[in-house]
């Protein structure tokens, strides 16, 4: 609850950004432009569900100490990745670098689906943090170069509900695969689903978007 007051502080000393005074464009025409992206984002994200949803209860299912592990080895690698890698999205292209590093985090939860110790299995959540860590951001650069400035802030809102999305639908399908056959089977589906963010990412590499002047 004190959480949220903080930040409120920290925001009242923030400049605003330059507003621009030509007129957004619609809401569809917005969503067009950035559903690829968000799609990519989306399924990218049911990684993160994963961890969120199942990391202590996996950890408890088999007896591991401490359960709160899982969650805080993702913490950690997510953190490292965007404190020191965190510009390389401008530097190389958001879709490139969320191809690469979207198989680091699927490559992260096959370790957790393999894994036969805690340690093993940590590992494999800070690689998941590690990767997800700059696909969300290449994406997201993605989307937004996809829209004229005046737009911006629309795209980002659009681009973000797709987080949103695959968060609340994503976590419940992989409760029920989880119901079904097992607590560890939901990192095998979340690699899956975290793998067609790959085919998104190699997608707009091969067909990048065409950009109008008035969009850069």
């Amino acid at each position: 609850m004190l959480v949220p007051a903080l930040s409120a502080v920290l925001i009242i000393r923030v400049s605003d950004a330059p507003t621009h005074s030509e007129q957004s464009s619609g809401f569809l025409h917005i969503a067009r432009k950035v559903w690829l992206p968000g799609s990519g984002a989306a399924f990218s994200s049911v990684g993160y569900g994963a961890i969120l949803a199942f990391g202590s209860l996996l950890f408890a299912n088999r007896g591991w100490d401490p359960v709160w592990l899982p969650f805080a080895a993702y913490v950690v690698g997510l953190i490292a990745a965007r404190a020191c890698l965190g510009q390389l999205p401008d530097k190389f292209g958001g879709a490139r670098i969320a191809l690469a590093f979207v198989c680091v985090e699927a490559a992260g939860l096959l370790i957790i689906w393999l894994a036969s110790s805690p340690n093993t299995a940590a590992f494999g959540a800070a690689l998941t943090g590690f990767g997800y860590a700059l696909v969300y951001p290449g994406m997201g650069a993605e989307a937004l170069g996809r829209v004229p400035p005046q737009s911006r802030g629309l795209a980002l809102g659009i681009y973000t509900a797709f987080l949103d999305l695959a968060l609340g639908l994503g976590s419940a399908v992989l409760g029920l695969v989880a119901a079904r056959t097992g607590v560890v089977s939901a990192f095998l589906a979340g690699m899956v689903a975290v793998l067609l963010a790959a085919v998104i990412s190699l997608i707009m590499i091969v067909r990048p978007a065409r950009t109008s002047p008035d969009s850069v």
